[in-house]
């Protein structure tokens, strides 16, 4: 399913429970995130849509390199000639996208979590046992990257994987801890290693620039 201006300039394409997005600045789009193999069709489809040629790719971003997250980003990259970003402390399981550490068994999760069962098997249908991983790839570095469409800025956010990071736009003043300065990706081609007593303060209210901040979508 495809969901043009879920914020201003932003796409959201769903399948199976995966979502990726098109980010439009000018003439150029950046493809965040790379959902399932399955994808393909509907990522063509909703770049036909929005009235971007192929040619208008500039980049392909990943929030973090779980295989979920990367389904069609070695075909994007061979398709269409454009870089694949992704944090270094990705590198390993976006090379190798089923060799990362689990909390728990995975067998066990369809019996303790019967609720998931169809998710799972939506997923399944949708390629997630035949993700390839990449060969090729730049490292995404944190801070501004006004290389990339929306000029935004780039926060790493570990946890979720190692190399997880938050997608923000450059207007965006949420209080953080200052990051690094960014230059262009630098290319990787080779395999990694692996209470407050206080009431809390009340959120101000949303600004435009907050509602196209995402991270791992």
């Amino acid at each position: 399913m495809f969901t043009k201006n879920v914020a201003d300039g932003i796409h959201r394409i769903q399948n199976a429970y995966v979502n990726a997005y098109l980010v439009e600045d000018g003439d150029r789009v950046a493809i965040i995130d790379a959902g399932l193999p399955a994808m393909w069709a509907e990522l063509q489809s909703a770049l036909s849509e929005i009235g971007a040629r192929p040619g208008r790719v500039s980049h392909m971003v990943l929030t973090h390199a779980h295989f979920d997250h990367l389904g069609v980003a070695a075909k994007v990259q061979s398709e269409y000639g454009v870089p694949v970003l992704v944090h270094r402390s990705d590198a390993y399981i976006a090379t190798h996208p089923y060799r990362y550490k689990h909390e728990k068994p995975r067998f066990l999760y369809p019996v303790r979590y019967p609720k998931a069962v169809p998710v799972l098997f939506a997923m399944t249908k949708a390629g997630a046992l035949k993700v390839k991983g990449l060969e090729d790839m730049r490292y995404l570095d944190t801070g501004p990257a006004d290389y990339l469409p929306g000029n935004p800025e780039i926060i790493h956010t570990p946890g979720h994987t190692a190399g997880h990071v938050v997608r923000t736009p450059a207007c965006t003043n949420t209080a953080r801890s200052a990051p690094t300065p960014a230059a262009a990706p630098r290319r990787h081609a080779t395999n990694s290693s692996h209470p407050s007593a206080e009431p809390p303060a009340k959120r101000p209210p949303s600004s435009p620039c907050e509602s196209r901040c995402f991270g791992s979508l």
